[in-house]
């Protein structure tokens, strides 16, 4: 299984709708002996932070992922706060359980405001 994250805004980098968005894939088996493989991509999924398109908070920017051996996925990501220069913020943290639908709240690694 292969994972991409990426940021996505329809209005531009920086604006309110901005959010972080995944695509699961996986190895295809060519019919042809000689065929090179291929990769189907699902449908993109957004992560759910509880920031962009909310009052919850800011802009959020740079996915960062690891699977761990269990098969939970780590989402590092910033979230800009008041004060600081974008992109830049929070350092935050989300872990998506294996199923693919259970995702813990988010939770700050790292502060800006406060040097956490």
């Amino acid at each position: 299984t292969l994972l991409a994250s990426w940021q996505a805004s329809a209005m531009g980098e920086g604006k309110p709708d901005q959010s972080l968005r995944f695509a699961h894939g996986e190895l295809s088996r060519p019919r042809e002996t000689n065929a090179a493989p291929g990769i189907v991509w699902g449908a993109p999924f957004a992560a759910p932070l509880g920031g962009p398109g909310d009052a919850q908070g800011g802009v959020v920017w740079s996915p960062v992922t690891h699977v761990d051996a269990d098969g939970r996925i780590f989402l590092f990501y910033t979230q800009s706060t008041p004060g600081c220069r974008a992109p830049g913020g929070d350092v935050k943290l989300v872990v998506c359980e294996p199923d693919g639908r259970t995702w813990s709240s988010p939770r700050i690694v790292y502060g800006y405001a406060d040097g956490r």
